[in-house]
């Protein structure tokens, strides 16, 4: 590649750094352990767009210790995505995940996500440029785009308005896919506090609503499961016994909701008080034996 576009793309160390970003940390062990884990993506990333030969590049990459290896393979999958999207190399993403690289298949997924926020013609269309990828790992690339989203501009993120607009070309479900690689990136703008990711989520859920545009509600099981993602990424670090309790995540229900769940769970539990003569029954009769059943239940108004 030549020199002059080597340099364009190259990525300065100084930019995962935490006073870079602007993530606060009072732990020096923490902040030095995901600090490192930038360098190793950033080493992943240069050595993809030095070396041509993908085989020689696998051989540079597996020189990195195991625990941290796959940060190298999705800082490679960012550059190999790179040259792919503005045409300096053909294929490479999908060779590199064919061949050399496909031991750490799902990681090169994510890293693509990363090039594909940085070109905003793939960006736009994001999720027509992963039609051609595998039908379950491609979600994985719009996953790194939120990392990359939560990572670089986690305090544009906060502003419903921006964030809003950044997500108009998303669809329903690449949003939700979206959120969950923004949640991850809580791991690292938080320096692995729990209590701080909890309070960053639970500041989310004030305009997600109105983001997905007349959408489902972010639910208190998706909140939790966002929470639940970023606690089980704390094996690699020492978390203090306090932060790794599961803290409490405030949702409220309205009540005409919680009455169509009641009302629906009630059906539910009457179909099942003998299931074998429930199924065997024809379906019309099944309404008329549920219509029953509703109206015997039903507060008398005498």
């Amino acid at each position: 590649m030549p020199a002059l576009v080597q340099r364009l793309l190259k990525i300065h160390p100084r930019e995962v750094t935490f006073e870079r970003r602007g993530f606060a940390c009072s732990s020096a062990e923490i902040r030095n352990r995901l600090e490192n884990i930038g360098h190793i993506f950033l080493r992943g990333y240069h050595a993809a767009l030095q070396e041509a030969d993908q085989n020689v590049l696998a051989e540079d990459l597996n020189q990195v210790e195991m625990d941290h290896r796959g940060f190298a393979y999705e800082g490679a999958a960012m550059a190999l995505t790179l040259m792919d999207g503005i045409a300096l190399r053909r294929n490479t993403f999908s060779r590199f995940t064919a061949g050399a690289g496909k031991q750490h298949i799902f990681m090169l997924h994510v890293g693509a996500g990363w090039a594909h926020a940085r070109l905003p013609w793939l960006r736009r269309r994001i999720e027509q440029a992963i039609t051609k990828l595998h039908p379950v790992l491609r979600w994985l690339v719009v996953d790194g785009y939120g990392f990359h989203e939560g990572y670089f501009h986690f305090k544009k993120q906060l502003q419903a308005g921006h964030s809003t607009a950044r997500l108009s070309h998303l669809s329903i479900h690449a949003r939700h896919v979206f959120y969950q690689g923004l949640g991850r990136s809580l791991w690292f703008i938080n320096a692995a506090n729990v209590q701080k990711i909890s309070a960053s989520i639970s500041g989310f859920i004030d305009w997600v609503e109105a983001a997905r545009a007349g959408a489902s509600a972010m639910t208190h099981s998706r909140v939790q499961r966002m929470v639940t993602c970023v606690i089980r990424m704390s094996s690699p670090l020492r978390v203090p016994p306090a932060q790794r309790r599961m803290p409490s995540i405030r949702c409220t229900v309205s009540s005409s909701a919680f009455r169509r769940g009641s009302r629906a769970l009630s059906s539910f539990r009457a179909a099942c008080e003998s299931p074998r003569a429930w199924f065997r029954t024809p379906r019309s009769q099944r309404r008329v034996i549920a219509r029953r059943r509703r109206a015997s239940r039903a507060p008398s108004t005498q």
